[in-house]
């Protein structure tokens, strides 16, 4: 099932739910989504409180619980949920739907972002809560990262987890190739190494959701960004049939 999320009011540059627009019409051209479910979220966007350390927060938790619930809804369905969302900020809800349809099992959740989405209004210079969805996920801040091969205790680890959902910020692209998305940084992924840790991550049956996020049409040069997100989709959804988990 595709499940899209228009929404971009946790970014600090708008646009982003108009990357989900990008993606639908170049599925269109190529059937990508032919005989599959594309289900939208319906969002809207009250009046509620705001603060400029956690800016159109009552909106988002509003936005989260919804996506919450149709990511729920999907999975208890039998479908692998794709969620194609505006910014980041939902993801809070991505990950609360996949543990609500599954309260009992350890949960795992694979972050490929240019940043680690742990701030929380205590620790934000910019308010924007596109850069808090883990912290409200794992009720902290600002935990160490490290990037690493996988040791022991971690591939241990692994082995216990039962579930295990995959997001994707456009923002991991290497800035010289990515321009269409809210925060490029430099040292980023190149598309083939994005194809292929997909592919890895995708492949094991544990991966029960997959999102893309935060492509923003309006900072885009010459669609290149849209064409390398799309590419990645197809890679995804390519897989995804193979294995006959998406329908």
């Amino acid at each position: 099932m595709i499940l899209t999320v228009r929404s971009d009011v946790g970014a600090g540059v708008r646009g982003s739910d108009q990357g989900i627009d990008a993606l639908l019409n170049l599925s269109r051209q190529s059937s990508l989504f032919e005989r599959i479910e594309t289900r939208e979220s319906v969002v809207t966007f009250p009046e509620g409180f705001t603060s400029e350390y956690a800016k159109h927060i009552e909106q988002i938790l509003h936005i989260s619980e919804t996506v919450c619930d149709d990511v729920c809804d999907s999975l208890l369905s039998g479908h692998f949920p794709i969620v194609l969302s505006g910014d980041h900020s939902s993801a809070a809800g991505t990950i609360a739907g996949i543990k609500k349809a599954n309260p009992e099992s350890r949960l795992g959740i694979i972050w490929v972002d240019a940043h680690a989405d742990l701030h929380t209004p205590f620790t934000s210079f910019s308010g924007n809560m596109h850069g808090m969805p883990v912290a409200a996920a794992l009720g902290v801040d600002n935990l160490a990262c490290l990037l690493r091969d996988p040791d022991k205790m971690t591939q241990e680890f692994w082995s216990r987890l039962k579930l295990v959902g995959g997001v994707f910020d456009t923002d991991c692209l290497d800035c010289s190739i990515s321009k269409g998305t809210g925060l490029p940084v430099e040292n980023g992924l190149m598309p083939n190494e994005a194809e292929d840790l997909l592919s890895v991550i995708l492949q094991d049956e544990k991966v029960v959701c997959f999102e893309i996020t935060e492509l923003n049409p309006g900072l885009d040069i010459n669609s290149t960004t849209i064409d390398i997100v799309f590419k990645l989709l197809e890679t995804a959804v390519d897989i995804l049939k193979t294995n006959k988990r998406l329908y």
